[in-house]
């Protein structure tokens, strides 16, 4: 049997694929389904992003363009959305999650789902969403999920709307939890994990594993495992017949009954092939252009501003923009946003330039004669599963806090650019920026969004997605490692950075008696929500 294809592919060679799949014994088409989880070949803002802009009919209409663009050439399945409630500050996967406000998450996920598959229920006109990663590692990270029974409540709530909106296809992660089953494998592995969701929140529909060696599928085939992700199955040293004679018929017949009904839901039996050559030309409509600069711009987020912004300059002034984002088109996004470049997504620096040329202002990169102002790119390039940099030091390295620096020094008001996938310390230069704008992991059209932000042809009203610490003491112990001994916050509550015991165990008796948790506890530097909805 022809199962799944983990893409994303160019249309061609996925084409090669499912026409290939013909020849098969049986000739049953795979999904082909890929870690686009920021869209195909139009890419929008990160979860993160868009908890920041809470637009939920904006999600919507995000999700339906990515169903428009993958149905035209055949792909029908996503690895995404995240159900994830970035708790853990460290966690570097918190800028694929829904933030840390586990209602917004929640929002979010019923409205992305219902846009990737075209309705409450799977059909024909769907992409297949795959929500993950089961059972919510921004409550500990790949390393171990933490929640215990009052906090996995809140962990659940994003998970529990995906199934509500009607997901069939959920990913455990590679964590295991020390809650669901002590010492146990990680999710894809555990039975007792993948037995929660089927019996204590009900879930009927199909379990896909993280990406697994072939050598890995036997425990996750028998712990109730549907589909094994991304492995080999011609790797050296595993046989399909080795599997069959380790994993019960039953169970085979089990998941391979759950594959062909989703199958046929989708339509694929009728219409397994796309478009490749008509289809690309369909790609990347400026109405899909339209809504990923809307995206960006209600997510980004103005924290300060001592009314430097909008900028008041004149014809014939001059602006520089510097920093390592300035140049940097790839920290946009994060790797499986494989294809915004192609489509001359524009660079900060590119973008500022263009639109400074409209009011006949004047833009240097890095110097220039007499700014008025210095425009300064800085935070993480592109990452996924680890930090860009150290993952214990959340900050901005010296070279970049050098040239925040240097031009205050010089007594140019500086406007600092904040690609911010994950929270970190800004305590050391807050001071030193006259104004802040938090762009995220803001997608394709970063650039141009974030310049018609400087320039007022928009007001900002994009909102923190998470706390900002103080210190870093409110995230470790001095000298700490990335474990739980080390932490000072909890890595499985919401708003505790900074907390004290008795706010802690406020929290946690409002996630137990099922009341929304009020932001305001904690003492961080900015609050979960932090952001001026005008300029002052």
């Amino acid at each position: 049997m022809s199962g799944w294809h983990f893409g994303p592919a160019q249309p061609a060679d996925l084409h090669n694929v499912l026409v290939s799949t013909a020849a098969t014994r049986l000739g049953i088409p795979p999904v082909s389904a890929g870690d686009t989880t920021a869209g195909y070949q139009t890419t929008y803002p990160l979860q993160s992003a868009l908890a920041a802009g809470k637009d939920y009919p904006l999600d919507y209409r995000l999700g339906d363009m990515q169903r428009k663009e993958e149905l035209e050439v055949g792909a029908r399945g996503t690895l995404s959305p995240l159900a994830e409630v970035g708790t853990k500050v460290l966690y570097p996967r918190i800028q694929e999650g829904g933030g840390e406000n586990a209602d917004v998450a929640a929002a979010q996920l019923r409205s992305q789902v219902a846009g990737l598959q075209g309705g409450p229920e799977l059909n024909p006109g769907s992409v297949l969403a795959t929500v993950k990663h089961w059972p919510g590692e921004g409550a500990g990270g790949e390393a171990g999920i933490v929640y215990d029974a009052v906090t996995i409540k809140y962990h659940m709530i994003p998970f529990r709307a995906a199934i509500e909106a009607g997901a069939v296809n959920i990913m455990p992660g590679y964590a295991g939890s020390s809650y669901l089953d002590p010492g146990g494998p990680g999710a894809g592995d555990s039975a007792k994990i993948l037995n929660y969701l089927r019996q204590n929140i009900g879930y009927t529909g199909l379990i896909t594993t993280d990406w697994l060696p072939s050598g890995a599928w036997v425990n996750a085939a028998n712990a109730g495992s549907d589909v094994m992700g991304g492995a080999d199955p011609g790797a050296v040293g595993f046989t399909m017949a080795g599997f069959e004679a380790q994993v019960p018929l039953a169970r085979i017949n089990d998941a391979v009954t759950r594959i062909l009904r989703l199958k046929f839901e989708l339509g694929i039996f009728d219409h397994p092939y796309g478009d490749p050559v008509n289809g690309p030309y369909r790609f990347h409509q400026p109405s899909y252009t339209a809504l990923a600069n809307q995206a960006a711009r209600e997510s980004n987020t103005l924290l300060k501003n001592n009314g430097v912004l909008p900028v008041k300059l004149t014809a014939g002034d001059n602006i520089v923009v510097a920093g390592a984002r300035a140049t940097d088109g790839a920290a946009c996004c994060i790797w499986s946003s494989y294809f915004h470049p192609d489509y001359g997504s524009l660079t900060p620096l590119e973008a500022i330039r263009a639109r400074a040329a409209k009011a006949s202002v004047n833009v240097y990169q890095d110097t220039g004669p007499a700014p008025k102002l210095a425009v300064v790119a800085v935070g993480e390039p592109s990452y996924t599963h680890a930090t860009a940099w150290v993952d214990t030091q959340p900050y901005l390295p010296p070279d970049q806090l050098a040239v925040i620096q240097n031009f205050k020094n010089q007594g140019i008001p500086v406007v600092v650019v904040l690609t911010l996938p994950r929270p970190i310390v800004i305590s050391d230069w807050n001071g030193l920026a006259d104004a802040i704008v938090v762009t995220y992991r803001g997608g394709e059209e970063t650039g141009p969004a974030t310049a018609g932000l400087l320039f007022g042809d928009y007001t900002p009203r994009g909102k923190l997605p998470w706390q900002l610490p103080r210190s870093l003491d409110q995230v470790l112990k001095p000298g700490g490692t990335d474990t739980v001994a080390d932490a000072n916050e909890s890595w499985d509550l919401p708003y505790d950075l900074g907390a004290t015991d008795a706010q802690r165990a406020e929290i946690r008796a409002k996630i137990d008696a099922g009341q929304p948790v009020p932001t305001t506890y904690g003492n961080p530097l900015y609050p979960y929500g932090a952001g001026l909805t005008g300029w002052n």
